[in-house]
């Protein structure tokens, strides 16, 4: 594993740690970073910590170009997956709150500090998740919207997507970490267990990440594969207390070519009134 820190010393420390994994993402890290260096909690309150997984297409450079001060990456090479790249980050954390994006998301200038005002409420906060589309929006770019990231939908099943997710590091020091066997599905199995321990969660629709529909037939149809492939990889874990829950929702989203996939994504460019 592979480290550079580039945070300036600081007796106080950052108040959250914003943790982001990265594979092949270098079209979307400058926006990222623009967007986190404009939060209205003043810089030097919060720190980024992007997590590469193996990238290939020059971000790791990239990285490796804009640290700076509360900015800082790690490499996750040796174990592959996102859930393995949010653990590395969760491990070198400096703060007791914790914020999850991914590398396509693009926070609002409040997220973080609207982020901490709801973990005083909870210990587990769910944002709100605008799914963006296009200026001519594609077919597949409906059926995205309608079928996945529906935010506050997962937290009436008790978990939030790691896309607008913030949780205090209690959780993860009485639950575990994320289960980085899965390929998809680890913000399900790790809130079905924060749920199971006595961690509610809630969602706050103030707290806001925009997210970019898929706009291909082929990224859409990876996505549902991750999904399902997930789900697989779910029944072979010891905790069997989630299939029920894990079987609803897989078989509700891969549903790709239904009339109410696309009806739910026309209707919906966000899920804070859904």
């Amino acid at each position: 594993m592979c480290y550079i820190d580039a945070m300036e010393e600081s007796g106080d420390g950052p108040v959250i740690s914003v943790i982001i994994p990265v594979l092949d993402a270098l079209d979307d890290l400058p926006g990222l970073l623009d967007a986190l260096l404009r939060q209205s909690l003043p810089i030097g309150r919060f720190e980024v910590i992007f997590v590469d997984n193996g990238s290939t297409d020059g971000s790791l450079d990239w990285l490796a170009l804009n640290c700076r001060a509360g900015v800082r990456f790690l490499c996750c090479h040796d174990r592959r997956g996102s859930y393995a790249a949010r653990n590395v980050g969760l491990n070198s954390a400096r703060s007791e709150n914790l914020a999850f994006t991914d590398s396509d998301g693009r926070p609002d200038p409040n997220w973080l500090e609207a982020g901490l005002k709801a973990l005083t409420s909870a210990p587990r906060v769910a944002g709100s998740i605008e799914l963006v589309h296009s200026e001519f929006p594609s077919i597949n770019e409906f059926v995205d919207a309608g079928r996945f990231l529906r935010q506050r939908r997962f937290v009436s099943e008790g978990f939030g997507a790691t896309a607008n997710l913030f949780v205090h590091r209690e959780v993860f020091d009485r639950i575990g970490a994320f289960e980085e066997r899965l390929i998809s599905g680890g913000d399900h199995e790790f809130g079905q267990r924060a749920t199971a321990t006595g961690f509610p969660i809630i969602y706050a629709a103030d707290t806001i990440v925009r997210h970019p529909c898929r706009k291909t037939l082929r990224s859409v149809s990876k996505k549902a594969f991750r999904v399902g492939f997930g789900f697989g990889q779910s029944m072979g874990l010891p905790n069997k207390s989630m299939l029920r829950s894990s079987f609803s929702r897989v078989t509700d989203r891969v549903k790709l070519s239904s009339g109410e996939a696309l009806k739910n994504g026309r209707k919906r460019p966000s899920d804070r009134s859904a």
